[in-house]
């Protein structure tokens, strides 16, 4: 029988993870009540491969297991594995969840997604640290556009998708990979620090807890220097599909960017199999017919033929045919 057990004790106001076990889990849902209250909080070293037996030991002795449902049960058997490092996918933090201890999550080195809520407002030091595989983050803003999202980008430096909402407005969000590297300038006896990438950049697009869209959006210029083609595909087309907190000069500096260079973006979303986002951003663009054609060329050689035709149906649409008269002049010309 696959199933969750989760190690709870009392906390300051509700209940505090303190480790879990189970069976087949990739993707871990922490309870939001348990017992009659609240969990609230995540443990230090709570999910960690690196705790200590001692700590291990006193944690077993302080708290008890509960199910899935939060009810009291036995302590896992032999059947159930300890919930860490290696063992964990994917985690979904409640919206009854305010605290995340110090290095909660250290070394859960296969650990790709995080879903949380504006009520996390208590992010302990190195909480991912050793997570270097994360690709996506899920936040949910119930009482404003804030939220500790900023905090999570700081501790995570590779590449990140976000998916971000508020009420009814929604929003797909790409922050670039950054590093930093230490420079010895001899003459001076110092150590510089160089920044590499865009990424911190679209880091520091808030204020106080809020992302400033109009900032983000500011950052694309410097991305296109820096930044692999792939990802400013990404970006671009997610804001203009998605353009909450969009200027009209920011939507025309992505259309522009999108449209000039289609052929390799229709290739790029063929080969992912990204139909219904070609299809919805095709209805944002006015492609120019050459990189129409260029696209249509290069997909029907791969065999693309669903994006062939989603793009033949655009040039149907969209695409004035060529008079006699105007290919004539073309010809003779």
């Amino acid at each position: 029988m696959y199933g969750t057990k989760f190690l709870l004790a009392e906390g300051k106001d509700g209940f505090t993870v303190l480790r879990a076990a189970g069976n087949g889990t990739e993707e871990l849902h922490i309870l939001e009540e348990a017992v009659g209250g609240r969990v609230t909080e995540v443990a230090s070293y709570a999910f960690s491969d690196r705790i200590g037996e001692r700590d291990r030991t006193e944690r077993l002795e302080k708290g008890f297991w509960v199910d899935e449902k939060g009810g009291r049960t036995e302590p896992p058997d032999e059947t159930f594995e300890e919930i860490q490092g290696e063992g964990l996918q994917k985690i979904s933090l409640p919206q009854s969840l305010k605290r995340v201890g110090s290095y909660a999550f250290y070394n859960c080195r296969i650990l790709e997604k995080i879903s949380f809520f504006d009520s996390l407002t208590d992010l302990g030091a190195g909480a991912f640290t050793g997570c270097h595989q994360i690709k996506r983050l899920q936040v949910t803003c119930l009482q404003g556009e804030g939220s500790l999202l900023r905090d999570l980008l700081m501790e995570l430096p590779e590449e990140l998708a976000v998916d971000w909402s508020w009420k009814e407005e929604r929003a797909r969000l790409f922050f670039p990979e950054f590093f930093e590297e230490g420079v010895e300038n001899t003459p001076a006896r110092i150590l510089e620090n160089h920044v590499h990438g865009s990424g911190l950049s679209y880091r520091n697009c808030f204020y106080k807890r809020s992302l400033n869209f109009k900032e983000y959006d500011s950052l694309f210029p410097k991305a296109v220097a820096w930044e692999r083609e792939e990802l400013l595909f990404d970006l671009a087309s997610a804001r203009l599909t998605q353009p909450y907190g969009m200027t009209p000069e920011a939507e025309e500096r992505y259309r522009e960017y999108l449209e000039g260079r289609f052929s390799a973006l229709a290739q790029q979303f063929a080969r992912e199999e990204r139909y219904e986002e070609l299809d919805l951003l095709l209805s944002k663009l006015t492609v120019p017919e050459p990189e129409l054609l260029s696209a249509v060329e290069a997909l029907s050689k791969e065999g693309r033929t669903r994006a062939v035709s989603l793009l033949m149906e655009y040039r149907r649409r969209h695409v004035q045919p060529i008079s006699r008269t105007e290919r004539k002049r073309r010809f003779e010309l």
